[in-house]
């Protein structure tokens, strides 16, 4: 480095030695993605902030909830689909034809509804991130975090679209099991069809109407 003088590394840098195709696959989504955060995050709108609490007549009054993305969403004139999916629904043929069917309820109005945790729910997300036109609420399992929100690349450009919306109930880390997978359910119902809105489980044999709003 000869007569260099000041400081050599940025603050925070981290070098990374990337050991397979995915690694570097995922390298490139994040610098890809990493102007969107930033308009995100710094740009006008203050599209990630944190919003708390929030007041809709689909969400109970006694609870405490938190929101980050557009909270129009839980409208009680939007027409809500509450998706849950049997984790058994893993064959490429049975997720295609789910997604099929989700897809025509985009087509018709409805804003799609899940904890997106199961593989088929996952797929469903992934799907309605990649179309322009999809509106869709994820219901966390526990608390949005109080630091800055840092969005996961694949919702990103739905945040900046203006047509996904995270919420979240409390400022309590809950542990993920079983009993709060049934919680989260059973909110998800109660959200999609406290006005207009169905409520669909997809298993192995179809998709089953579990619930359905006043429309």
């Amino acid at each position: 480095f000869g007569q260099s003088t000041g400081q050599l590394w940025q603050q925070g840098y981290h070098d990374y030695l990337l050991l397979s195709r995915a690694m570097i696959d995922a390298t490139e989504r994040y610098i890809a993605y990493n102007p969107l955060k930033w308009e995100l995050m710094y740009g006008a709108g203050g599209g990630l902030r944190v919003q708390e609490p929030i007041f809709s007549p689909r969400l109970d009054a006694r609870d405490y909830w938190k929101a980050v993305g557009n909270i129009s969403l839980l409208s009680p004139d939007e027409k809500l689909l509450s998706l849950r999916v049997s984790r058994k629904i893993a064959s490429p043929s049975a997720i295609e034809g789910l997604l099929r069917r989700i897809a025509s309820a985009v087509d018709q109005g409805y804003v799609i509804v899940s904890g997106f945790i199961s593989k088929g729910e996952k797929a469903v997300r992934d799907m309605l991130c990649r179309r322009p036109d999809a509106r869709f609420i994820r219901i966390l399992p526990s608390c949005i975090p109080n630091r800055r929100f840092r969005p996961e690349s694949i919702y990103a450009q739905a945040f900046a679209d203006n047509r996904y919306l995270e919420i979240a109930q409390g400022n309590d880390e809950t542990e993920f099991g079983r009993a709060a997978c049934l919680d989260l359910n059973a909110e998800i119902i109660e959200i999609a069809t406290a006005a207009f809105g169905l409520a669909i489980y997809w298993q192995p044999d179809g998709p089953h109407i579990l619930a359905k709003g006043a429309g």
